[in-house]
């Protein structure tokens, strides 16, 4: 008769431990890889984001800055504010250009108010009723001045604000809807919110840097003294001005920052 052998052998210590380390090694691998790709797709997901709100900033300050009539240096009545820089209630505030400092400036700008927003085909200017010897509010009222408001572009907190600022002392001609609403602070709007807040402050970037103003002439050399004392009265030869807005790509450190030269067309 034939006898069949069986040969049972086991794993020796050696190679278990091998085998174990071996794939150990293979996992580490596997997980740093994952992990990089992650952080990786997730730091392209934040670029591209920062990215698309820094074209969006641009664009509303862009716009905001083409259609005004005047760069102002310091607020004056009728535009004093309700709310400080640091967006605290306190006696009325005067912004001033200055800002903080070179990479936190504040650029305030004069429009003229109007009955409907920019984009409608029916807007018109708001008169002041303002009457003379020859016009008043049912005759040719297109001669009499222009109601303006003030858009005050700031930096809180990393964050680059867009704030709306109304004359309510000069008398407006009757039956004329004002579109434009004064802004304050979120923190204004509680349960016992001043009458004079209509719309809250705009955010128009956040985790900002860099918010750089120079103005320039019609030349594009710059205006002289800016930014010294008594330079916002030389403000009145800039027709133009080179903003520059940082913005940082959390949770990293990078940053992406985007320069335009804006002129004003009116």
């Amino acid at each position: 008769m034939f006898r069949t052998q069986h040969s049972s052998r086991g794993y020796t210590l050696v190679e278990l431990v091998v085998s174990i380390t071996v794939f150990s090694i293979i996992v580490i691998v596997f997980g740093v890889a994952l992990t990089t790709a992650y952080h990786e797709a997730f730091a392209s997901r934040a670029r591209s984001q920062t990215t698309t709100a820094l074209q969006t900033a641009m664009d509303i300050v862009e716009k905001d800055v083409r259609y005004s009539i005047e760069f102002i240096g310091v607020t004056k009545a009728p535009y004093n504010d309700s709310f400080g820089r640091r967006n605290t209630p306190g006696a009325n505030f005067a912004w001033n250009y200055n800002g903080y400092n070179a990479k936190s400036r504040v650029l305030i700008l004069a429009n003229y108010a109007s009955n409907q927003r920019e984009a409608s085909s029916i807007r018109r200017p708001i008169y002041i009723n303002k009457p003379n010897t020859f016009y008043n509010c049912s005759l040719q009222p297109e001669y009499l001045p222009k109601l303006q408001y003030r858009t005050v572009y700031f930096v809180n907190h990393g964050v680059l604000y867009r704030r709306i600022l109304i004359d309510t002392a000069s008398p407006r001609c009757p039956g004329q809807k004002l579109a434009q609403k004064q802004s304050c602070p979120a923190s204004a709007f509680t349960a016992s919110k001043p009458a004079v807040c209509q719309a809250r402050d705009e955010a128009i970037a956040k985790n900002v840097r860099t918010f750089a103003v120079q103005y320039l002439k019609d030349d594009d050399t710059p205006v002289t003294r800016q930014y010294t004392t008594g330079g916002e009265s030389y403000l009145v030869e800039a027709s133009r001005v080179k903003v520059t807005l940082t913005i940082a790509a959390p949770p990293s450190s990078e940053t992406q920052s985007t320069t335009l030269s804006i002129t004003r067309i009116n």
